[in-house]
């Protein structure tokens, strides 16, 4: 009985086996079929990468007035810089010189990331790296900020943690993407356009601000009117003297 048994076992063990390879040589067929098929339909499938203009690290501060930088962070753990997975970064802390009477807040970080190249990479989010580092999401909405007449989709994102001194730390974050020129904030409609098959070049920005309370959740709509105040000066900057510009058919860089 346990030798019937055991061939029993063996048997649907194979066939599980059996029908497993079947299904995954069907998915390695599939994959190769459809990238054969973009490729005799002219489609691009790796994506050529696109440097930028300048090193984000050269945003141009005075262009940032009323806006100063009152500090330069830099990640110096490998660990950190692998994981982020890309060395042209800048986290600049900024404060408003000039505050209108009204504003609660005037600070912010700004914290800005350049991708190129790998169509398959799956963008950074503070959604889930806050997470990460246990903090607790008490709120995330989509919004939309006016930046000199271009309207641009922002993520709210509103998160918490609880210190060991008794103490709370509250953030609120707006966060959007560039890629390929177009502005975004879902990070899967990010790989959705950089795995266009009609594109030859791929690249992705992040721009993202946080603002910081010791006392309480930052107030959504304050803190959306200092993102669009520092976009304004921010974007204009990315886009006139860093991000690049896709090349046509026929351009040289082609």
């Amino acid at each position: 009985m346990t030798e019937k048994l055991n061939i029993v076992t063996v048997s649907r063990r194979l066939s599980t086996d059996v029908g497993f390879i079947l299904c995954a040589a069907c998915m390695v067929i599939g994959i190769i079929s459809i990238q054969r098929t973009i490729a005799v339909l002219g489609g691009n499938i790796n994506k050529k990468p696109l440097e930028l203009k300048a090193p984000l690290d050269q945003l141009d501060e005075n262009a940032l007035k009323p806006f100063v930088v009152r500090y330069k962070n830099t990640i110096d753990n490998e660990t950190m810089l692998t994981e982020l997975g890309t060395e042209q970064y800048i986290t600049w802390d900024i404060v408003n010189s000039q505050p209108n009477p009204d504003d609660h807040y005037t600070r912010a970080n700004l914290f800005v990331t350049y991708y190129t190249g790998d169509p398959g990479l799956v963008p950074h989010i503070p959604d889930v790296c806050y997470l990460g580092g246990g903090y607790k999401k008490d709120k995330t909405i989509n919004r939309v900020i006016l930046v000199h007449g271009e309207k641009i989709p922002v993520r709210i994102l509103e998160v918490s943690k609880a210190l060991s001194d008794g103490t709370n730390v509250y953030y609120t974050i707006g966060y959007f993407f560039n890629a390929n020129g177009i502005y975004m904030n879902d990070r899967y409609q990010v790989r959705y356009e950089l795995n266009d098959p009609k594109l030859e070049y791929a690249y992705f920005s992040k721009i993202e601000f946080t603002v910081q309370d010791n006392m309480k959740q930052p107030d959504q709509e304050e803190v959306l009117r200092l993102i669009t105040r520092m976009s304004e000066k921010v974007v204009p900057l990315l886009e006139a003297n860093h991000f690049p510009e896709i090349p046509t058919p026929g351009d040289p860089l082609n």
